[in-house]
């Protein structure tokens, strides 16, 4: 085969001796200003998507907390067919106090609706003529104000971790949901009476107590773990604040439970303990108000008690508790007929208020909404 045979076979063609071959040069790789354009695409891309993938998180952790309020709330009627009362927030004999290794009168409301909230292997532990410090009331090697109820944790919670003891062991865990105690009282000792809500201090509230209506009267609401709080300041205005900066004025004072360390913010960190502080919470303010507390170097969003119920037999409690959420611009709550409802940051304070009196006869409440 002659030179020419051998490049028509080639499939190069008929081109003369003195004519250059063709030449294809292949492109392997994106020029450096091709690939900062795609990087800038994806980039954008990216920007635009993240923030959608947050909001549908989100709205899957609110769904997750709304079914929370709602087994916690059916979990009170149930306690309600089977003892013919809501249960009370704490239990004790006056003149008898709480506190103390030996006292069983502080276990919550919380506790006492364990079986209804699937929970009873928790329940079986608790005696509850013993206080939950007593070495009894345990479930294998935990005692059970150690267990962790997922029921009792918002999915949006930051702070899903226990309080712990100072060698790191666990001493409590925190919750997410408490039960409405009214306005601004919570209990007198000196009457024995006890707030508007739908428990106080050895409450026996029945559903034919709530003359304003199951439907327009809260049963619970949602506060964040680890709140701090000033206690025992015994400094109670006559006149009921309406503003956080007002409630702010009577801290820091009495017990503060406030820090940089968590451990030191204690409100709403012990499912177990019924006091106001831990599993209650009250309309003084709308939902989210900031009451703000400089102290040790931080500022606080802080509740204010005047004093600790069942632990005076002449000093009234009252408590300003609010109710607190870290889903934006809003609290879940659910009412006492075991649906659940928003109330937003911008509700009218007398319009709150009315929801959480069980009597008040008032005319608008959250219900004159939906």
């Amino acid at each position: 085969m002659d030179k020419t045979s051998r490049r028509r076979f080639a499939g190069v063609g008929d081109f003369p001796q003195s004519m250059p071959y063709p030449c294809f040069i292949a492109r392997t790789a994106f020029t450096l200003i091709e690939l900062l354009v795609v990087i800038a695409i994806i980039g954008i891309l990216v920007g635009l998507l993240l923030p959608a993938v947050q909001q549908v998180r989100e709205a899957a952790r609110r769904t997750s907390c709304r079914n929370n309020l709602k087994q916690i709330a059916l979990a009170l009627h149930n306690y309600e067919s089977n003892f013919q009362m809501f249960p009370p927030s704490v239990t004790y004999s006056p003149p008898v106090l709480i506190g103390g290794p030996t006292s069983p009168g502080e276990w919550s409301a919380l506790a006492r609706i364990l079986p209804f909230v699937e929970q009873n292997n928790v329940y079986e532990g608790i005696n509850f003529n013993l206080s939950y410090h007593h070495p009894d009331n345990s479930i294998g090697p935990l005692l059970v104000r150690q267990v962790r109820i997922p029921f009792y944790i918002c999915p949006s919670e930051p702070n899903d971790v226990p309080r712990t003891e100072p060698d790191g062991s666990v001493r409590f865990w925190p919750t997410n949901y408490a039960f409405n105690m009214g306005v601004w009282l919570i209990y007198d000792p000196n009457t024995r009476q006890g707030g508007e809500g739908l428990m106080f201090p050895n409450s026996r509230i029945k559903t034919r107590d709530v003359t304003d209506g199951l439907s327009n009267t809260v049963a619970l609401s949602e506060v964040k773990a680890f709140t701090p709080y000033c206690r025992n300041t015994n400094n109670a205005p006559v006149v009921i604040p309406s503003e956080g900066s007002q409630v702010g004025d009577l801290m820091p004072a009495g017990q503060i439970s406030m820090g940089q360390d968590l451990n030191n913010r204690r409100g709403h960190s012990e499912w177990v303990d019924g006091r106001v502080y831990h599993t209650g919470v009250t309309a003084t303010l709308t939902p989210n108000t900031k009451v703000l507390v400089n102290h040790d170097g931080l500022t606080h969003d802080a509740s204010w008690v005047n004093w600790k119920e069942g632990e005076s037999a002449t000093v009234i409690t009252y408590a300003a508790i609010t109710s607190r959420s870290h889903h934006r611009g809003l609290v879940q709550l659910a009412m006492a007929d075991g649906s659940v409802r928003v109330a937003t940051n911008e509700i009218d304070l007398p319009i709150w208020r009315a929801s959480f009196t069980r009597a008040g006869n008032e005319v608008r409440t959250l219900s004159s909404f939906d």
